[in-house]
Order: C-alpha cells, then sequence, then structure tokens
C-alpha cells in the first residue's frame, strides 16, 4: 500500500510539474506592453480562476492599424492552452498574406474553417472577439464570434452605449452554414473611452446575485475621467469586495482603450 501510494504522489508530481509548466507558456504568450499611439492609452487586466486558465488577450501592431482581441476558451486547463496557442498561430497565418487589408468577418471564417481541421473534440468551443484600430483616424472596426456580453462605449458627456455586433462562438458542433459573422465601426472621439471584457467579471457573484453588466457600467461612468489603469484597478477592487474573497469562479479578461 506504501509503494503504490508513493506511486500516486510521484504521479501527481509529474502532472502538477507539466501543468505549471504549461500554465508558464500560457503567460509567456501575452504581450509585455501596450501600443503606444498618440492620444491614445490603453489599460489591461487578467487574472485567472484556475492554474492554467482560458482568458487570452493580445495586441498585435501593423503599420497603420492596431489588430487587438480578446478569447475565451470553454474550459481550462491543457485544453484551453493548447487552443489558446492553435488560435494565435492562426491569426499570425492570416496576417501573413492579409496584413495590408484586414477583413475581419474574413478571419473569422478562416479561424472556424481552420478549427475544423483540427482533432479537437467536437464539444469544445471559444469565444473571440476582434478589434481593428486605425492609427491615424481613430475609428475601431469590431467583430464578435461568441461573446454575450459585448464592449462598450462611454462618451466624454457621461452617455454609455453597447456595441451591438453578435456572432456565434467557433465550434464543430454549429453547422457552417449557420454562420453569419458581421462588423461594426465607431470613432473613438476624445474623452471617449472603449471598454471590453470577457464573460467572466459580469457572471462573478455572491449570495444576492450576479456581479452583473450594470454594475461595471455604473461605475464606469462614475469614474470615466480616471486612467485606463486606474480605472481597472477601481473594478477589480469593487469585485473582490462584491465577492468578500479574491478567489474568482472564472477567468477574468478587460481592456480599456481611452482617446485622452
Amino acid at each position: 500500500m506504501e509503494a503504490k501510494n508513493d506511486k500516486l504522489q510521484q504521479t501527481q508530481k509529474r502532472l502538477d510539474e507539466e501543468l505549471a509548466k504549461a500554465a508558464k507558456l500560457h503567460e509567456s504568450f501575452f504581450p509585455n506592453d501596450s501600443p503606444e499611439i498618440s492620444g491614445l492609452s490603453f489599460g489591461t487586466y487578467y487574472s485567472s480562476a484556475h492554474e492554467l486558465g482560458g482568458d487570452f488577450y493580445n495586441f498585435i501592431e501593423l503599420e497603420d492599424e492596431v489588430l487587438f482581441y480578446l478569447i475565451d476558451v470553454a474550459g481550462h486547463g491543457l485544453d484551453g492552452a493548447l487552443l489558446n496557442v492553435f488560435l494565435r498561430e492562426t491569426i499570425n497565418n492570416y496576417l501573413l498574406d492579409n496584413k495590408n487589408n484586414i477583413s475581419l468577418v474574413e478571419l473569422l471564417e478562416y479561424i472556424n474553417y481552420s478549427y475544423r481541421g483540427e482533432a479537437f473534440p467536437d464539444d469544445y468551443f471559444f469565444c473571440v472577439s476582434f478589434f481593428l484600430l486605425d492609427k491615424e483616424t481613430k475609428e475601431i472596426t469590431f467583430s464578435n464570434g461568441g461573446f454575450h456580453i459585448t464592449p462598450c462605449l462611454i462618451s466624454s458627456q457621461g452617455k454609455i452605449n453597447d456595441l451591438k455586433v453578435h456572432g456565434l462562438p467557433i465550434s464543430k458542433s454549429i453547422p457552417v452554414s449557420v454562420y453569419d459573422f458581421s462588423t461594426s465601426t465607431i470613432k473613438l472621439l476624445p474623452g471617449t473611452t472603449l471598454f471590453a471584457t470577457s464573460d467572466g467579471l459580469i457572471e462573478e457573484e455572491n449570495e444576492t446575485g450576479r456581479y452583473g453588466k450594470e454594475r461595471v457600467k455604473d461605475l464606469l461612468l462614475a469614474n470615466k475621467e480616471l486612467s485606463p489603469q486606474k480605472l481597472l484597478d477601481l473594478i477589480e477592487e469593487d469585485l473582490k469586495s462584491f465577492i468578500t474573497n479574491d478567489n474568482f469562479q472564472d477567468d477574468i479578461t478587460c481592456l480599456i482603450l481611452k482617446n485622452t
């Protein structure tokens, strides 16, 4: 019995070591810094609910544009990490031939078709949101593959509007013929803030109910003069006070972009 327990402990130790390596690899894919663009300020936040998370974000700076995106993989652990590696490589492959003429609809379709050629199980799926920023005009084109919590825009006058672009998550269980991706384009005027988040933030809950998007909107409006990073710090502080601990139920990723 003792020898059997020792073997189990050794196996668990190896699994823990492999998981730690995978987590380190996943973290290495996150950008070290946000793009530096005249007149714009970025803020980012990421927290994993498990040792190896399923959320991911990235910035890809091109000559005249910046492509940035949020990804939320259903499930965590090694499966989520492998899917994130696949997505990163697929996006980069698309850009090799299209970096001067990016279509977010075509990019989502390319990912959808590429994913179906991989050996991932049929019940896997993921959500992805893309943003294409024109550095000069400050126009942002947005597309959505599966997120039901859409980004919102906070104006300098204190108005807040959701970017209502919807789309299905990427999944082999959904027929290709059902997909109909679309985009919306807005201009980030001076004093305007763009806020995007994965579903984890909104769906955190305590004994009274969910944290909810309305609470986030109230914070964004009441503190719209803050810098993006300070605003995200405030949201994190408020969320922790809401759940009364630091143990989130799901990964949380947030991006804020402000025209200063």
